[in-house]
């Protein structure tokens, strides 16, 4: 018999089913033989010797930026309901059953999110209790703590989203991410305060969401949004691999706006107006005037910047150095692709030597200033800000070197192929 949690449980499978086929796409059984399993294997060895003592490199690693990150792992994911346009055409007018469907699509999500939370907390918690001293009973409520903020804030994201759109949106999420900082550093500060202080503080949490979360599901006029949203949210690990092999996905409408945020006079970035110089231009303003392109490199920079920082030794940190400035050329040589499907840009007939040539500046102008960026920390943790300061020109050369050389590539055997016919 067919009842509304059915259909939303279908959907779940097949949601779960077309996630791995996006992951099967990009990890073929070569790169699970050579580098997920062998990963897999050292990353449990590691984690086995982090319940006997805790790594050394912990000792550089704050118990504050740890909690900065909680607040990031907080602020992330979104709660989906498992919503279709065809819903609109049956369930959206039988009000019983699209409650129950979306009621169960919720409930999926908030358990996905705490069994997610859950494994997180699992992984960390050799290193909470060995490296800060960190009870069980504290890392429970921690994580307790950042799941219900979760909640909240998931709610929040929808209803920010329901009223506001464009650079007002931007302008709200700017002005309370510090407020909500600050919010969660005190709650989660409560977990260690002792039991009671700590259960006072998760029931407080807890009450307010017995009424939030079936008034969300009462809410009128939110169906075509939960609908894009679930698209949006569907099509994220597959967009981001088509994007990263060259095959970027359909482009979501944006509204028109008179003047964008960068570049808003549309000034030169370079002197002489050739065909590279031009292409080039037209990527780098396209890249920077993507919201949420900015938003991926500001994550990736916090994180390769950890990834840096928390390193034991100056030669292993070198060595990573040299693999995040890597990575973070070959994103932005994946964003320069993608930026060249743009219409504009696919009108006019460009040669594969200037599509070579404007690939290449497009990731230094990228690339240059986060390498920069990435050996001042590294030069900070080696021998301080003196270090930091003489490393900005390594870390600079570092980066145009590695654009030159992403940038260069991927084009040569189809312009071998031309030439031969």
């Amino acid at each position: 018999m067919l009842t509304p949690q059915r259909v939303a449980l279908g959907r779940i499978r097949n949601n779960a089913a077309f996630q791995y086929r996006a992951w099967k796409m990009a990890v073929d059984w070569v790169i699970a033989l050579y580098v997920v399993v062998p990963g897999l294997i050292f990353l449990g060895y590691q984690y086995a010797s982090w319940w006997r003592e805790a790594p050394v490199w912990l000792e550089a690693v704050p118990y504050l930026l740890f909690r900065s990150y909680l607040f990031i792992a907080a602020v992330t994911g979104t709660i989906r309901y498992f919503v279709d346009d065809a819903d609109q055409l049956f369930l959206i007018q039988r009000g019983s059953w699209f409650k129950r469907m979306i009621a169960t699509g919720m409930t999926y999500s908030l358990v996905s999110q705490a069994l997610g939370l859950a494994l997180i907390g699992l992984v960390l918690f050799p290193l909470l209790r060995n490296g800060y001293g960190i009870s069980g009973q504290e890392t429970v409520f921690l994580f307790l703590i950042t799941f219900l903020m979760k909640i909240y804030l998931m709610l929040g994201k929808q209803q920010l989203e329901l009223r506001l759109s464009g650079w007002k949106s931007i302008i709200v999420r700017a002005l309370l991410m510090p407020v909500l900082a600050a919010v969660f550093g005190v709650l989660s500060s409560g977990a260690g305060r002792g039991l009671l202080f700590a259960s006072l503080i998760a029931a407080c949490l807890f009450l307010p969401l017995c009424w939030l979360l079936p008034a969300r599901l009462r809410a009128k006029g939110t169906f075509y949004r939960d609908v894009i949203r679930e698209r949006e949210e569907k099509m994220k690990l597959a967009s981001m691999l088509m994007s990263a092999g060259g095959f970027p996905a359909r482009k979501k409408s944006k509204p028109n706006r008179k003047h964008p945020f960068l570049f808003p006079a549309s000034r030169k970035l370079f002197k002489q107006r050739t065909q590279e110089n031009v292409l080039a231009e037209s990527l780098i303003k396209a890249i920077l005037r993507s919201t949420s392109k900015l938003r991926l490199v500001a994550l990736a920079s916090l994180a390769y910047c950890t990834a840096i920082s928390v390193c034991p030794a100056s030669g292993i940190r070198t060595i990573v150095l040299i693999i995040v400035s890597a990575l973070f050329a070959w994103m932005a040589k994946a964003f320069a692709k993608e930026a060249a499907t743009e219409a504009y840009v696919q009108l006019f007939p460009w040669k594969d030597e200037v599509r070579m040539e404007a690939f290449w500046k497009t990731g230094a102008a990228l690339t240059i200033p986060a390498s920069a960026l990435f050996a001042l920390v590294a030069g900070i943790w080696d021998g301080g800000p003196v270090s930091g300061l003489l490393m900005l020109p390594v870390g600079a050369a570092l980066g145009w070197f590695i654009a030159r050389m992403f940038g260069m590539s991927g084009l040569q055997p189809k312009r071998a192929a031309q030439n031969a016919e």
